[in-house]
């Protein structure tokens, strides 16, 4: 079966990135909207991006992971 369009969605994508740089998960969590920031729970701060369906995951050591995207 062969078809002449890409009808591809690809879904529940991941990306990571590090931004080299000590990040204060404090300061995040109460200047950024839309932040969960749980300390006693876990090191990390979650962004959540509803329009995009995304979590941006931001950890002190400046690691950044986002899930849940779509494309």
């Amino acid at each position: 079966m062969t078809s002449d369009t890409n009808d591809t969605l690809n879904s529940n994508v991941v990306g990571t990135v590090d931004l080299d740089i000590i990040v204060k998960l404090q300061t995040v969590g109460e200047s950024a909207i839309n932040v969960e920031y749980f300390p006693s729970r876990f090191t990390e701060a979650r962004i959540r991006l509803p329009e995009l369906r995304s979590c941006t995951s931001v950890f002190p050591n400046g690691m950044l992971v986002v899930t849940g995207t779509s494309y």
